[in-house]
């Protein structure tokens, strides 16, 4: 029995805790640094401003799952153990390709949605498609690392990032230069600099030429890559991202700011959580079935109310008169944003085990129905009581249901096998 095996056969709390103190310091430190500096970024800008970068960051975190073609799942498998530098190179080359020929395609229909291909829409689609490329990268750089144990090195990056934002936000602001897209630019500044760390070592530890392993790691693996990449676009477009820019649309880019910034002050636990969950499931991927599987379950679900029902409390006590003037209808949807975090982080740790368990088609199916019905239960409420809060509502509780069927799900498989 290896060290994580004892780990997960303790109490859920003392498991956890363990995993966050030992395996995920700095990346609980970058969640920190972004949750300590949301005030100071508040005061520098405005609701649509930070509308701006959330509409390009949801973007682009629908996208970057089709650039990478999921070869961020492939290295966690054990049958790659000896390539994964390689397996990483070739995901970040596949990456930066794809994200280069986005941009043409992507231009033309931002263009098409503002009514103009100017400077300024170039300029856009020029950020979201390096954010695509950036978070790609990050995406495969922290596979790598955490597939090869490397925990504490993952989360570097992640200090870096929160840093990078905070810094360029006040250079514009001390140079008197912010604009529109400031905040957007700083976003894409601090994914940038984690892209580059995270990129650096699978790239120096590669042996061979780039393009020598791409296509027979594609022939090889283009079911399971034609099932993951599908999955991960309809998964990512399912959760907030594809309703930051419904939300967008409907009602203004400054309302899409009010619900992100709700989002980024209540996701800090899921940060925590989800990367020490995360660490863990890579490094026990064989040892949850039967009854790891349900006892790993049941700690997650009592981990994530333990945690989140204090922040629900918070929500509801807190004085208004605490929040600017200008970001208050961000406190409104805090209830409905914290038990979003919740189902967010428990769907993101149990569908990381049915894609390393090469169970991508199912996850597909079941992400697939989950963006119909959120989406359309999202429209819905939004036609019929012409208040975002009812949209806000409908989206959670839909997620919330989709979130016991795939509890269901991971339980049939665990026992099946």
């Amino acid at each position: 029995m290896t060290a994580f095996q004892r780990v997960f056969r303790q109490s859920p709390m003392r498991q956890f805790a363990i995993a966050i103190g030992t395996l995920t310091g700095p990346s609980v430190v970058g969640a920190a640094l972004s949750f300590i500096s949301t005030p100071l970024l508040v005061g520098w800008f405005t609701p649509a401003q930070f509308g701006e970068a959330a509409n390009a960051l949801a973007a682009a975190s629908i996208l970057s799952g089709l650039v990478t073609l999921r070869i961020d799942m492939i290295l966690y498998q054990p049958e790659n153990e000896g390539q994964r530098p390689e397996v990483a190179r070739m995901g970040l080359a596949i990456s930066a390709l794809l994200s280069f020929l986005l941009t043409v395609p992507f231009f033309s229909a931002v263009g098409l949605m503002r009514g103009a291909w100017d400077t300024t829409t170039l300029f856009y689609t020029a950020q979201v498609c390096v954010l695509t490329l950036t978070l790609a990268a990050s995406n495969i750089g922290t596979a790598y690392l955490v597939a090869e144990r490397l925990y504490l090195r993952s989360g570097i990056p992640k200090i870096v990032t929160p840093l990078t934002i905070v810094a360029v936000s006040a250079i514009a602001r001390w140079t008197g230069s912010i604009g529109d897209e400031t905040f957007l630019l700083a976003n894409v500044a601090g994914s940038a600099a984690a892209a580059v760390l995270y990129g650096f070592s699978p790239v120096r530890r590669a042996r061979g030429s780039v393009a020598g392993g791409i296509l027979p790691l594609l022939r090889r693996r283009q079911r399971y890559i034609g099932f993951a990449v599908a999955q991960s676009v309809v998964g990512t477009a399912s959760l907030l991202n594809m309703f930051i820019m419904i939300v967008a649309k409907c009602y203004g880019i400054a309302t899409s700011g009010q619900l992100f910034l709700a989002y980024r002050i209540f996701a800090f636990p899921s940060a925590i959580l989800g990367m020490a969950a995360g660490h863990l499931l890579a490094a026990n991927v064989k040892y949850l079935r039967g009854h790891g599987m349900r006892k790993f379950l049941l700690g997650m679900m009592v981990l994530g109310i333990v945690v989140y029902m204090p922040l629900l409390l918070v929500a509801i006590v807190i004085p208004s008169q605490w929040i600017p003037m200008q970001w208050r209808e961000s406190l409104d949807v805090a209830v409905p944003v914290i038990i979003l975090c919740f189902a967010q982080f428990a769907v993101g740790s149990f569908g990381h085990l049915l894609l390393v368990w090469d169970k991508a088609h199912k996850f597909f199916i079941w992400d697939l129905a989950r963006l119909v019905l959120t989406s359309a239960i999202a429209l819905l409420c939004w036609w019929g009581g012409g208040n975002y809060m009812f949209a806000t509502w409908g989206f959670v509780m839909t997620h919330l249901i989709m979130y016991g069927l795939l509890t269901i799900i991971l339980l049939r498989e665990a026992y099946s096998s």
